[in-house]
């Protein structure tokens, strides 16, 4: 009997419904301790006394849960639920602490809770890879690049950015098999959870002062660790992950940028990181475009992403600048440059991508009033640009 266990999309849903989404961690960590009990009384396996340990989830439980009740869509797997959501409950209260005005005299409390979101993962994932449980390839790449993203949390939290990238890497390299043998229905939850590994990813480069790819999956397929179970599962799986991409080439690391004969130093890792972005989001463009014969829309939607990242570099630096406000004068003077820096690159990108949608437009015949609209509000862009 084989079985499939969504780990990635069980982990999203749960996020976006109950909180993540509107930035309120101690909301789901309440509803990962009530989905939890819900699942231990539906299950009878709820301890008499505080006193009494809980019972652990064995492998013959998954395989009993499922003899009985013969229908693997239905139940859910639901010791394997117990299971993902102890590591939830984990991974949210060291989200909420984080939160909290004393982060920095909780740093301690913050990592025993990640390591026990992580020992919960790693139990999952040895659980779906027992013998008697016989799970799809899906469900255990699935389960290895969870644990490999919470492993990663926890290391990047004690600040051993060697252990993170390891970590990080395997992440990434899985989400980025699953992401291409996917359908289009649940490719979103990959790319999701690929985008929340690349600013770690990156940021471990950046502290151990690695050459800085271009493309992201080239960093990680660098670090990937040694591991021949999971090297078995993506040959079976996707093999042309493991393989190095054409034309894929290192670039020189951010430390510093040059504008108008002046140069500013890279000092706070916030921006580091969204120039990278940045960077990773102009090759693929550029890839894309040598590759494929893009439609206008699909042209101005991957501009959309590098405009999305200057955007996001321009926020990192404009919140620095006001959360510094007894920084010394050279400080925030190369802050200012590096800001003008940003701006006047999302500029010109900006007004490219709205003269292409313009001249898409002028193709159209007829002049419908959608059309005159689209074309005024395009114009008016360009103009206040």
């Amino acid at each position: 009997m084989s079985i499939s266990f969504p780990v990635l999309t069980i982990v999203s849903e749960a996020r976006n419904a109950h909180g993540l989404r509107l930035q309120d961690p101690e909301r789901y960590n309440t509803y990962c301790a009530k989905r939890i009990l819900s699942l231990k009384k539906a299950l009878k396996c709820i301890s008499r006394s505080k006193k009494t340990p809980p019972k652990p989830v064995t492998e013959d439980l998954v395989a009993s849960d499922a003899r009985y009740l013969l229908d693997w869509e239905r139940v859910k797997c639901r010791y394997l639920e117990i299971v993902l959501f102890l590591a939830e409950r984990s991974w949210s209260q060291s989200a909420s602490l984080k939160t909290d005005e004393l982060y920095q005299k909780k740093k301690h409390h913050i990592a025993r809770r990640l390591n026990r979101a992580v020992r919960h993962a790693e139990q999952l994932v040895t659980l779906l890879e027992s013998q008697s449980i016989s799970s799809d390839v899906t469900s255990r790449l699935e389960a290895r690049a969870y644990k490999a993203t919470l492993a990663g949390q926890s290391a990047f939290e004690r600040k051993r950015w060697e252990t993170a990238l390891k970590e990080y890497s395997i992440a990434k390299v899985i989400l980025e098999a699953l992401f291409l043998k996917a359908d289009e229905s649940i490719r979103s939850v990959y790319k999701e959870a690929s985008a929340a590994v690349d600013p770690g990813l990156r940021y471990c480069g950046y502290q151990l002062q690695l050459a800085a790819h271009s493309d992201i999956i080239a960093l990680a397929r660098t670090h990937l660790p040694q591991d021949p179970t999971l090297n078995e599962l993506l040959k079976e799986f996707a093999p042309e992950v493991l393989e190095p991409r054409r034309n894929s080439t290192a670039a020189a690391g951010i430390t510093s940028i040059q504008w108008r004969s002046r140069t500013a130093n890279l000092e706070h890792p916030e921006i580091v990181v969204s120039l990278l972005k940045v960077q990773d989001s102009q090759t693929a463009y550029t890839e894309r475009m040598a590759a494929f014969d893009l439609s206008v829309t699909e042209r101005a939607a991957a501009m959309d992403d590098i405009l999305n990242a200057w955007a996001e570099a321009e926020d990192a630096v404009r919140r620095i600048i006001d959360e510094g406000a007894a920084m010394n004068q050279d400080k925030e003077q190369k802050l200012q440059i590096i800001l003008t820096y940003v701006s006047f690159h999302f500029i010109p990108t900006r007004v490219r991508r709205d003269m292409l949608l313009v001249k898409d437009l002028g193709k159209k015949r007829g002049v419908k009033m959608t059309i005159l609209k689209d074309l005024v509000r395009l114009h008016d862009s360009i103009i206040q640009a």
